[in-house]
């Protein structure tokens, strides 16, 4: 187990190395078909059990105050749709990738927020804090936010069933291996070989979302070209101004903030809603996820 904690440990240092090669790979590979089906739901649950992981063995963090903390929840949560929503009247996009767009951001934060926050060398138990809330209350957030604004309607009780079997399985799995600490330690010896964990599972999620890609930039490649590049700036700008109202609590405060603002989880929005959409706006949240696994 001690070479297996090693190799955790070494894919934690190699995430962004290995999330291009995973890019790479899904680009130029076969379509995966029906191992997508059971797959993507999967490669969620090992990031979130990653995270769940590199929290529990991070060190103690100077956490916020009460209100404090609530502050950082509420703009985590609802920051980036009203930003969004503000962002699009501005520049008066409307339609189809209005649509895409604010469903790219009114989900929760990514699932791999907490191993992100340790591979960054920031406070991944406040990452977990603050993108759990949000998570286990997306069956019911994310449709309110949707409705809020505009976007389609969500089947909120298969939505919620398969948030919390996803976030469950998760939980479950962590808290056994952190009970069982004496045993699994060589397994996972420190925070980034449990982020390790959620890099694997982040692998395979680049893996099926380059293939994706891939498929919609044959089909339109400018569309797409801009649509990406459409995707990186907003989640740059979202990351900058979710950090920037707490730059007086210290670097590391803010910019985990500023991470679970700008990163967010558009492959629960994309399975929820996917076959609901039109083209412009599945194509958009195709591209939206490509930041998401490589900022």
């Amino acid at each position: 187990m001690h070479h297996c904690g090693a190799i955790l440990g070494w894919i934690g240092r190699r995430s962004t190395s290995l999330v291009l090669i995973a890019l790479v790979l899904g680009a130029l590979g076969p379509d995966p078909g029906p191992l997508r089906d059971w797959g993507l739901p999967a490669a969620v649950v090992v990031m979130t059990l990653g995270s769940f992981l590199a929290a529990g063995l991070s060190a103690a963090e100077g956490m916020p105050s009460g209100a404090g903390f609530l502050a950082m929840l509420g703009a985590v949560w609802i920051g980036p749709a009203i930003l969004a929503v503000a962002l699009l009247g501005l520049l008066g996009v409307e339609g189809a990738l209005a649509t895409g767009i604010l469903l790219s951001v009114i989900g929760p934060p990514a699932a791999s927020s907490a191993a992100m926050a340790a591979l960054l060398g920031l406070q991944p138990r406040l990452a977990l804090w603050l993108s759990l809330p949000p998570l286990l209350l997306a069956p019911l957030g994310l449709p309110a936010l949707a409705a809020l604004v505009g976007g389609p309607a969500l089947d909120i009780a298969a939505f919620g069933l398969r948030v919390f079997a996803i976030v469950g399985t998760a939980a479950l799995l962590a808290a056994l291996l952190l009970v069982l600490r004496r045993w699994t330690a060589p397994l996972l010896p420190s925070p980034r070989a449990a982020a390790g964990v959620s890099v694997i599972g982040l692998f395979a999620l680049s893996l099926f979302a380059a293939h994706a890609a891939r498929d919609a930039a044959l089909a339109q490649p400018e569309v797409f070209l801009g649509y990406l590049a459409l995707a990186f700036g907003i989640s740059a700008l979202l990351w900058g101004i979710g950090a920037l109202p707490f730059a007086g609590l210290g670097a590391a405060q803010a910019l985990t903030v500023g991470l679970t603002f700008g990163v967010r989880n558009q492959s629960l929005a994309w399975a929820s809603v996917g076959t609901l959409l039109p083209a412009t706006a599945e194509i958009y949240l195709i591209a939206s996820v490509i930041p998401s696994v490589t900022l």
